[in-house]
């Protein structure tokens, strides 16, 4: 979780840090598209604590607490200078957290599927031995 803990401080260092700033550091010269940024980042934030949390409810609840987190950031850009709030933004960054929520429980369920599989290779039933009743 230290990964998704640097993964979340990043994106909201990165948000709220003024236009002229991020120019100095050459942001605008990656030449990136704003809205894939946007998705991307909450995608990535929403899919790991899905993935990797024993509960899969931690991670829907953390998966909300992102939507919320990324409207609150859109309008504290409105104090920051150089940025703006966008709706746009907000889309991007729900829509991330969408997509995040949907990888991570395919990986879940292809993870669960492997495992048993596993299990059920290292221990076989009488059936499968040529056993019968």
């Amino acid at each position: 979780m230290i990964a998704w803990v640097f993964a979340l401080c990043t994106v909201v260092v990165g948000c709220l840090t003024p236009a002229a700033t991020l120019h100095r550091i050459h942001y605008d010269d990656l030449g990136l598209n704003d809205k894939l940024v946007h998705f991307t980042s909450y995608m990535v934030l929403a899919s790991l604590p899905v993935t990797f949390l024993e509960w899969i409810g931690t991670g829907a609840v953390s998966c909300g607490c992102l939507i919320i987190l990324g409207g609150c950031i859109e309008f504290l850009q409105k104090l920051v200078p150089g940025r703006s709030c966008e709706l746009g933004d907000m889309i991007a960054n729900s829509l991330g957290v969408s997509a995040g929520l949907l990888i991570a429980l395919l990986v879940r369920s292809g993870l669960n599927r492997s495992a048993a599989r596993q299990v059920a290779q290292e221990n076989p039933s009488p059936t499968s031995c040529g056993i019968t009743e």
